[in-house]
Formats: C-alpha cells, structure tokens, sequence
C-alpha cells in the first residue's frame, strides 16, 4: 500500500485540497472537499499536464479521541465534468440522506 501510495505521489507535480464543509454529528466527523492534482509525467490514459479533479466525502469515526476509522469516497470528473450520481439523494429539506441518517442514528 505504501509503494502505492509513494508511486501515485511522484505521478503528481502538485495536488490540492479545498475544504466544502465539515459537520460534526457525535464521534463521527463528515467532511465535503474538493481535491484537484496536477499530472506531472503521462502514464497510461492520463498525459502531462492533466488537471484531475474529485469531490470527495469522508467519514471520520473518533473513539476516546483518537481516529479510529476513515471511510472516503471519491467521486472523480470525467474531462472536466462532474459525473453524474444517483445515490445523492437529499431530504426535503436539501439534506443529504446519508447526513440524514447520521443525525437519526445519534440520537
């Protein structure tokens, strides 16, 4: 996994993180962001120069204050359009269902 990781890290010149929003429901923290990396050398469909973009959701689980697990779920654009998801569905009130949950399960 760490070869992994290392390879993936050269493939980049630079990545970025912008943060959407975080909401704190409990021991679970969930954090909307954006990430985008810069293609530094081709290597197979991806060529020099290439912006990568993902709209990424984490759930983060804390016990004693500490992380004790890390759920992500990346959701990549296609040339530079955001793929389309069926399983966004939101409440009524604009609520994502999966926060919805979160929010009913902790009480």
């Amino acid at each position: 996994m760490l070869a992994g990781h290392e390879a993936g890290a050269r493939l980049l010149a630079r990545q970025a993180f912008e943060i959407g929003s975080i909401l704190d429901v409990g021991s679970t923290v969930v954090v909307r962001l954006r990430w985008t990396g810069l293609v530094a050398r081709a290597a197979g469909p991806l060529h020099q120069g290439q912006v990568l973009t993902a709209h990424v959701a984490q759930f983060v689980e804390t016990r004693g204050g500490r992380i004790a697990s890390i759920e992500t779920f990346d959701c990549y654009e296609r040339d530079g359009k955001r793929a389309r998801r069926r399983d966004a569905r939101r409440q009524p009130d604009g609520e994502p269902v999966a926060v919805a949950h979160l929010r009913r399960r902790r009480r």
